[in-house]
Order: structure tokens, then sequence, then C-alpha cells
């Protein structure tokens, strides 16, 4: 099975980093990002983003269910 679209949950310089990677490896990246982050570049990196529904690390990032959740859209 090839993996062909990845969802990270990362914000800033690592995001961008690993979005260069995936991409550049033929898998299309979502990134996974919080109310006070839409606006910041690296998003535009990514082929698709997606909203997690609140504001704070512990709303988003460290919400599991969240992350799942995202990861199925």
């Amino acid at each position: 099975m090839t993996m062909t679209k990845l969802l990270i949950a990362n914000r800033g310089e690592i995001a961008r980093r690993l979005t260069a990677y995936f991409q550049g490896r033929g898998i299309e990246v979502v990134l996974a990002f919080a109310e006070c982050e839409a606006e910041l570049s690296y998003l535009d990196d990514a082929d698709y983003a997606v909203y997690l529904n609140g504001q704070t690390v512990n709303e988003t990032y460290r919400n599991i269910e969240r992350v799942v959740a995202a990861s199925h859209d």
C-alpha cells in the first residue's frame, strides 16, 4: 500500500519542512491548524488545511479526538 495523503498536526517551520519533504515524494499534505494560526504563511504550502476548531494547544493539537476527526475530512 502506498501512502498518498498525510495529515501533519504540527506548526511553523517543522510543518513547512515536513510539507516540502512529503510533497517532494508525491504525497499530498494536509495541515491541521488552530484559529490563531489561520493567517500564517506555512499553511499556504500545503495541498489542504483543516481547522481543528479551537484556540489553545489543549483544545486543538492535544485533543486526540479533534486530530483524528480532522484526518477523516
